[in-house]
Order: structure tokens, then C-alpha cells, then sequence
């Protein structure tokens, strides 16, 4: 893969510019409808949709944007396409820059969502100044909404999608919901994150730091042993500083106990939970 052409990378993604190649890889996800159930009420895009319409709409971006546009999750280990993250402009305050995301049923559940959209995140605050990043979905789409959630965007508005957009669909179903996090708000949950895993909370729950300098990631250390309790308190701390909604930590918790806890963030900072 051509280094120009990668936008980001994370621990398990990469992130590059889609080409006039990807058509079979958009067809085949857009083909799933379970993956187009929030979008077109499940109803897939044909291969010649995808030539003529969606993959010009998203190579257009590249024309108009150094730095936004609609970019390939790519899984770093086997290479396989996962589906796409978008980072463009807002259509309706073109200052704020929408996250997005559509992967493959068979990605759903194993984080991959969450880890693209805080590098995202990250990389629009840390590289392009953002000031404001938002994200949009219906109101029903409760998976979508967790993954925002857990990358510490706050719900800032609910609306009614226009007729227009989904014409069979009752008002009640149209219902969508906006969630926004600003780069003030980011870097105070990064200074929390550094703070709380600096002091003797971290340390009880075995948490590294692994960038100090962005806050943005830790973990549970391997060596924590088998018979060491991780405090509630520190289990708590932890959750909340982290950005993970914390019932599902406890979940985790409760059905394998306390080791299955501290594997569980370890692996995927409980984003193997939000399926729950």
C-alpha cells in the first residue's frame, strides 16, 4: 500500500483513500441489509449504483479536501476491507466536521468502529484544529449511538429527518439524533484520563499509560496477578476517565469475574461488550 495514500492508522486499522478499485468492496458491503437497515431501510445498493453515484460522490472529496473525505478501514494483520470511515464538513454548519462510519457485519462488535472514530477524533483536534466534531444517526440505531458515546460525544439534539429522506417511513422511525464533542471538552477528558491513571486509583487497577502526551489510550497491564482485587472504586475510575459506559464493564464483571474484567479492557476497552 502506497504510504501517500494511507490517511491514518491505528493499532488494528488502516485507513486509506478509496479508489475507483473499491467498487466491489462498496457493493458487497452495501449489499448487507443489516448494514443498510438505518440507511435505506435495508434496501442494498446495486453494482451500477455504486459506479455511477456513491463512489464518484466520495472520490469527489478528494478534489475539494486536503484532509476530509471518505477514507477504506483496511484490517492492518490480513489486509481485508471493512468498510469505511467518513471525516468531511457538516452539511448543515460546514465549521463543524462529521465523523462517520459504515462497516461490515462481520466487523461489527470487535471495537473497530470505536478505535477508528477516536483516532478520528484525535487527529481533527491534535492536526486540523478543529474546533467542534459531530456525528448524526437514527434515533433506533442504539449500536451506532454506544459508539459514540463511548468516544465521549455528548447527545446535542434531537430532530425528525425530512419525508424526503426516507418516504415510507413514519415520523416516529425518522426520529434522528445529533451527538457533538468539542476540542475543549476533549482535552479536559484527556487531562482526566492522565490524572486519574497518574494517581494511586490507576495504579491499584494496574493501568499504563501508553501516550502520555494525548492521554487518549490505556490499558490494563499483563502482569496484574491472578490473585490481585481490582477495587470497585479503581473499576470505576477507570470507566469514567476512559469514556466506557461502565454497565458494560460490570457486566463483564460479573459473568467471568475479576480476571474477565481486567481481559476485557485489556483487549478492547469493553467495546466486545456494546453488542449487549
Amino acid at each position: 500500500m502506497e504510504s501517500s495514500s494511507v490517511y491514518l492508522a491505528t493499532e488494528r486499522l488502516i485507513l486509506r483513500r478509496l479508489t475507483e478499485a473499491d467498487a466491489d468492496n462498496l457493493f458487497e458491503l452495501d449489499s448487507d441489509p443489516e448494514v443498510m437497515r438505518y440507511l435505506t431501510g435495508g434496501i442494498p445498493h446495486t453494482r451500477e449504483e455504486i459506479v455511477d453515484r456513491v463512489l464518484p460522490r466520495f472520490l469527489g472529496y478528494y478534489e475539494r479536501y486536503r484532509q476530509y473525505g471518505f477514507w477504506a478501514a483496511i484490517e492492518r494483520t490480513s489486509g481485508e476491507f471493512l468498510g469505511w470511515f467518513h471525516f468531511r464538513p457538516y452539511r448543515n454548519a460546514p465549521e463543524e466536521i462529521e465523523l462517520g462510519y459504515r462497516l461490515k457485519r462481520s466487523a461489527w462488535g470487535k471495537g473497530y468502529a470505536t478505535e477508528g472514530s477516536r483516532a478520528l477524533i484525535k487527529k481533527g483536534f491534535t492536526e486540523f484544529g478543529v474546533g467542534k466534531i459531530v456525528a448524526d444517526t437514527l434515533a433506533g440505531n442504539v449500536r451506532s449511538r454506544r459508539v459514540m458515546e463511548a468516544v465521549g460525544m455528548k447527545l446535542e439534539q434531537a430532530f425528525v429527518c425530512d419525508p424526503d429522506e426516507f418516504p415510507a417511513w413514519s415520523e416516529e422511525e425518522r426520529r434522528g439524533v445529533k451527538y457533538a464533542i468539542s476540542r475543549v471538552q476533549w482535552e479536559a477528558g484527556a487531562q482526566r484520563l492522565d490524572n486519574g491513571l497518574a494517581g494511586g486509583a490507576g495504579r491499584a487497577a494496574g493501568f499504563d499509560l501508553l501516550d502520555r502526551r494525548s492521554a487518549c489510550r490505556a490499558r490494563l497491564s499483563l502482569a496484574v496477578p491472578d490473585e490481585q482485587v481490582v477495587g470497585r472504586e479503581s473499576a470505576a475510575l477507570a470507566v469514567k476517565v476512559y469514556l466506557v459506559p461502565c454497565r458494560s464493564l460490570l457486566d463483564a464483571s460479573r459473568e467471568f469475574g475479576l480476571n474477565g474484567f481486567v481481559k476485557a479492557f485489556y483487549v478492547g476497552a469493553c467495546e466486545c461488550w456494546d453488542r449487549s
